[in-house]
């Protein structure tokens, strides 16, 4: 039988030594193509605003790519940057798109009115030059 209270035998036994730390874990893709899409999206609706339809239905693609990349940023803890700025610039696209609808409609329903009297072709297109005479700027 050995001794419990003998000193022990061979080399000093030193504490096991802690762990390294784990590297921090990358930072998710954030918005990714969402953010990319909404960003382009609502460039577009700001360019093509004026065309009303172009900035009312991009507007609203912004709109909507912009809020779902801006919910994955969230959960994946990445940046939503581009996100945010595709659906500000998709509400600008809209607002430009009903500013424009606003400066166009009376010379417009001018427009349809003459149509709807014209009963020839030749009267169709002089309807059609009112209507760019109207809306020149100036």
């Amino acid at each position: 039988m050995s001794n419990p209270y003998a000193p022990p035998t061979g080399p000093p036994q030193l504490p096991a030594s802690p762990p390294p730390p784990t590297p921090p874990a990358p930072a998710g893709p954030g918005a990714g193509g969402l953010g990319v899409a909404a960003l382009v999206l609502g460039l577009l609706a700001v360019l093509l605003g004026v065309t009303i339809v172009g900035g009312l239905v991009l507007g609203a693609a912004a709109i909507a790519f912009g809020t779902s990349g801006r919910a994955r940023a969230r959960l994946t803890g990445g940046s939503a940057g581009l996100a945010v700025a595709g659906v500000v610039l998709g509400v600008l696209g809209m607002v430009l798109a009903g500013l424009t609808w606003l400066y166009v409609q009376d010379d417009y329903a001018e427009y349809q009115a003459c149509r709807r009297a014209s009963v020839s072709f030749a009267q169709d297109a002089e309807c059609m030059r009112e209507l760019e005479r109207a809306l020149q700027p100036g």
